[in-house]
């Protein structure tokens, strides 16, 4: 069957599962002059990718592909410039996780704000640096400038 063509008389063929794979074996079964039966457990046939479509009729989708530069083609919420999120994941797909948000340290001092840091665009402020008298910056974040 390699070429297409079929050897001997037409068998008749049973193909299980009704997503894109099981619809184009028995498509090419077909016409290469079989009997086929096509079997899919669920209600629907389209596998997997019926399970993205919306109550609307419309499929799941970031407008993306994977080929167009998007990380994660099974999320909605992440493609080439969306909004990153605080939640340890790619968003916008430039392989930085989570940069200018809380979960990061953005001025490089070891701490971010969700770990303490007051003033992630000051490398000079974080929890663990003394204070400057005299200058009205809370250095060490402990909420008060002396």
């Amino acid at each position: 069957m390699g070429s297409g063509s079929q050897t001997g008389s037409p068998s008749s063929v049973a193909v299980v599962g009704g997503g894109p794979a099981g619809m184009t074996a028995a498509l090419l079964l077909a016409r290469a002059g079989h009997r086929v039966r096509l079997v899919e457990a669920g209600a629907e046939l389209g596998g997997l990718w019926a399970s993205r479509r919306r109550a609307d009729g419309t499929f799941l989708g970031d407008g993306y592909s994977e080929d167009a530069g998007d990380c994660d083609d099974n999320d909605d919420s992440t493609y080439p410039g969306a909004t990153e999120l605080p939640d340890w994941r790619d968003n916008d797909c430039d392989t930085v996780v989570d940069e200018e948000t809380v979960n990061v340290d953005d001025d490089g001092d070891g701490f971010s704000e969700i770990g303490g840091d007051c003033d992630d665009a000051n490398p000079f402020a974080a929890p663990d640096l003394p204070e400057v008298p005299g200058n009205a910056v809370d250095e060490n974040c402990d909420g008060s400038a002396p």
